[in-house]
């Protein structure tokens, strides 16, 4: 397939002021359609977490602190806290998600080069400062956590990457 040359003219019918402009190559469909499912699971789970407060507890509790439970020690204004930033969270990663999606459907999907940088910049910049944090406080069970949302994304980043395009 080769791309679409369009023909921009400069001012009223001046034909010596034509520009061309070769319009991106579309991204495979595996890969865009990959990216967009990817997307949609990060926005299911966050939205898990938002309505699901025994689903987010438990899971995150076990992530953590090793146990399902709420932790003994917690107050009951330590708990309370803890769920406001589960909510805090679920709300930030449900907008990221539907932000990735939109550009995933469309302006990846039709091989706009600044789509998989955006992409790609947002997810390995998430990973990268989430994980490594989560490192740094003693927390690596999120960063693993991370590791498994990632390895879902990289498959269509690096197969789409401009230089293999």
């Amino acid at each position: 397939m080769t791309p679409q040359v369009v023909a921009i003219a400069h001012g009223f019918g001046d034909s010596d002021c034509m520009n061309t402009i070769t319009a991106p190559k579309p991204i495979k469909k595996l890969w865009a359609n990959w990216l967009v499912l990817w997307t949609q699971m990060v926005g299911l789970f966050a939205s898990m977490m938002l309505l699901s407060r025994a689903f987010t507890e438990r899971f995150f509790n076990w992530v953590v602190f090793g146990s399902t439970a709420n932790p003994s020690t917690f107050s009951p204004e330590a708990l309370d806290y803890l769920r406001l930033t589960f909510i805090v969270m679920s709300a930030v990663m449900i907008g990221w998600a539907a932000l990735l999606w939109f550009v995933a459907r469309g302006p990846f999907r039709v091989g706009e080069p600044w789509a998989w940088s955006a992409l790609t910049v947002s997810i390995v910049g998430w990973y990268v400062l989430d994980s490594a944090f989560s490192v740094i406080n003693n927390f690596p069970e999120n960063a693993i956590l991370n590791t498994v949302f990632v390895v879902g994304a990289l498959p269509p980043l690096v197969a789409t990457r401009p230089s293999t395009r």
